[in-house]
């Protein structure tokens, strides 16, 4: 598979991606990137298959038999009290005589019940519920996804049916964790896939996950390099700021980069950036002559100083040259012409593809404006360049 910028990936998913979110991130970025029939559960599903694949050598060292569960569970003893017409050899006369009188109209009957360890089952029943649940979704897509380990889930799902546990226990706390880990090698191994599963809806954990998906390879590219840019305006002194989450890709820019005292605006699919601006697109113009209605045009990454200069970017996570360079570079320049007809006076785009697919950088001079050809590392670095070179005031062509 190409690479992706991991670097810039882990960091833009460790400050800027909220946990939990990150397949919502990826359905808004993804949209024109996956095949019509994918939904966006398809993503969440993705994503299930993935961790329950991952978690399978774990779930392997747990018991195969609910006996073996039940073995593991002491049972505690718990003090229930029943108000009864009548008395009994568990009456609590102190209690009887406080609450009903002498004589008394009813009876306090304490009794003793043995239970199973309540925070050993409560964990048991918190992993074994996500276990079964995540088995389920992946069996969805890949039949033979529990094969490996369906003495160990028939045995999970045996505890719920016996009553060993119940279901909609709480997500257990680290400290709880941790006790529950000193009681003993079973545990320590039920305690191992209690913290994958909760490490998962770390974004960069969930990520690592879905980098083998190859539908959503090109999403998680583009977020590599605007990790790539973010860490590289930081170390030139910029000072970012969120403005939206990154989840929200058409009203507004995702950034704030302030630098050398100017506030640049960092958007991700940057279709909203006309109307933000209230001005004219050009290719909308032109696309009113077509009888269905077209989307507006979206640059995967545009930097704007409004009204004065802006910067392009735009990713291609392929190796087909022609896909790169012919439709990567024709749709650059598009952007650029339309940006600069309305939005800037000075312009630039690169587009950027993984490295080894493309060598040295190259860069030619247009109508519309400088346009290259580079890596990631490389495309980041002329656009930290460019933020930094003297700009002059727009007007309106």
């Amino acid at each position: 598979m190409l690479p992706v910028p991991e670097a810039g990936l882990d960091h833009v998913l460790r400050a800027w991606v909220g946990r939990g979110q990150l397949v919502k991130v990826l359905n808004q970025l993804a949209a024109d990137e996956l095949p019509r029939s994918w939904r966006p559960e398809d993503t969440a599903l993705r994503a299930d298959l993935m961790l329950f694949l991952d978690l399978v050598p774990l779930i392997s060292r747990l018991p195969r038999s609910v006996r073996q569960w039940s073995d593991l569970l002491p049972a505690q003893s718990r003090r229930r009290q029943a108000v009864a017409d009548s008395p009994s050899g568990a009456t609590s006369w102190v209690d009887t005589r406080r609450r009903y009188g002498w004589p008394p109209s009813a009876f306090v009957n304490r009794h003793r019940e043995r239970v199973a360890h309540e925070l050993l089952s409560s964990v048991l029943a918190w992993v074994g519920g996500e276990v079964l649940r995540l088995s389920r979704r992946a069996s969805t897509i890949d039949g033979d996804a529990t094969s490996g380990v369906s003495g160990e889930l028939d045995a999970l799902a045996a505890a719920f049916d016996v009553g060993l546990v119940s279901p909609g226990a709480d997500e257990p706390r680290p400290s709880e964790l941790a006790a529950v880990e000193r009681e003993g090698s079973v545990w320590r191994r039920l305690i191992d896939v209690a913290r994958r599963l909760r490490a998962a809806s770390v974004p960069e954990l969930a990520a690592e996950l879905l980098l083998p998906v190859p539908e959503l390879r090109p999403t998680l590219f583009q977020l590599g390099v605007v990790g790539e840019l973010l860490m590289g305006l930081q170390s030139a002194g910029a000072s970012i700021t969120s403005t939206s989450p990154l989840s929200f890709v058409t009203g507004r820019e995702q950034f704030h980069v302030s630098l050398d005292g100017r506030v640049w605006h960092l958007w991700m699919e940057a279709g909203g950036s006309w109307q933000r601006y209230g001005v004219s697109s050009l290719y909308r113009s032109l696309s009113t002559a077509l009888r269905a209605q077209t989307r507006p045009l979206a640059p995967d990454l545009m930097l704007i100083l409004p009204g004065e200069a802006a910067f392009v970017i735009e990713c291609k996570y392929s190796a087909n040259a022609d896909y790169v360079g012919r439709t990567g570079l024709a749709q650059t320049l598009l952007y650029m012409t339309d940006v600069g007809a309305s939005m800037a006076s000075r312009v630039e785009g690169v587009v950027v593809a993984p490295e080894g697919v493309v060598g040295d950088a190259t860069v030619a001079s247009t109508p519309a404006g400088r346009l290259g050809l580079a890596s990631p590392s490389a495309g980041v670095e002329r656009a930290v360049d460019f933020m930094a070179e003297r700009v002059r005031p727009f007007r309106a062509r």
